[in-house]
């Protein structure tokens, strides 16, 4: 998402900078959502450069680079907005994933790079959660993993992972398919949804065979098996290993999150508009 810009200055396009480039976070898979400042009108978008693979730090220069093809979004967000990170002037990139609150520091001293995390994690906590600062400096250092983004470029990165399990009695969690909201589950600390709710929302067709225990799903042209406290799904008659298990909780087939898109093959892409996450699922066109 890009944040509308408050200035036309003439700014540095040798990445990465504030409005994006070579950032290297291997935490930014698909579903994720990240918000870049725009420092120039008619500022526009460009993406490539990517990878199967990556440590943190990408300290040889280069991963496992690949010729891959991505489906993005671009939504602009106005002033104030209320999916814009924190309030104030908006001058670094942001991220977010199903599971973490990404704040993102760069600088060409990386020490610097990691105060301008911190400080992003303090404004966050403070202006989204309504956080004390004092006690989300020390939420931070108790509970909070720094990373090094990356450090081959002139501009170094710290990425902080801010956990948003740790914050669900502030917060309203929300999946949306296809305009229908329907509650995850927590369960330890992943979020869990009915296998049937969401591929009966998704246009799919559902039945269960009690003698098994396992659900099979007709969704487009997959037919797909989940068996309960298997790690091994069938998909068109092809076993495919998955370590998020399929559960059974209050009489429901549960499944993490990650599943929709790994094994129903649907996009879900997190955002946090005010005090609510909410998860937008959709079909992809692959």
């Amino acid at each position: 998402m890009g944040v509308a810009p408050n200035t036309s200055e003439v700014v540095s396009s040798i990445p990465p900078i504030e409005t994006g480039g070579n950032m290297d976070i291997n935490e930014l898979g698909v579903g994720s959502t990240i918000y870049y400042p725009i420092q120039v009108k008619g500022g526009l978008f460009y993406t490539g450069d990517p990878h199967f693979a990556q440590g943190d730090g990408e300290v040889a220069l280069t991963a496992l680079e690949a010729s891959l093809r991505g489906t993005v979004r671009l939504t602009v967000l106005k002033k104030g907005d209320p999916s814009i990170p924190h309030r104030g002037e908006f001058t670094q990139p942001f991220a977010e994933t199903e599971d973490y609150w990404i704040p993102i520091g760069l600088d060409p001293d990386l020490d610097e790079a990691m105060k301008e995390s911190v400080r992003e994690s303090i404004q966050f906590l403070s202006d989204k959660l309504d956080m004390d600062r004092s006690v989300a400096y020390a939420y931070l250092s108790a509970a909070t993993d720094y990373e090094v983004s990356q450090v081959v470029d002139r501009t170094k990165g710290v990425h902080g992972l801010i956990r948003k399990t740790d914050f669900l009695e502030y917060v309203d969690v929300i999946m949306n398919v296809g305009g229908t909201s329907i509650k995850p589950v927590v369960h330890n600390d992943e979020f869990y949804v009915p296998i049937r709710t969401i591929s009966e929302l998704l246009g799919g067709t559902v039945e269960w065979d009690h003698k098994t225990r396992t659900t099979q799903i007709k969704l487009g042209t997959k037919n797909i098996s989940a068996q309960i406290g298997s790690d091994v799904y069938s998909i068109n008659e092809k076993l495919v290993f998955n370590s998020k298990v399929p559960k059974l909780l209050n009489g429901e087939t549960v499944v993490p999150v990650s599943v929709i898109n790994e094994i129903l093959g649907a996009y879900v892409n997190w955002t946090t508009i005010d005090k609510t996450l909410t998860a937008n699922v959709s079909l992809s066109t692959k």
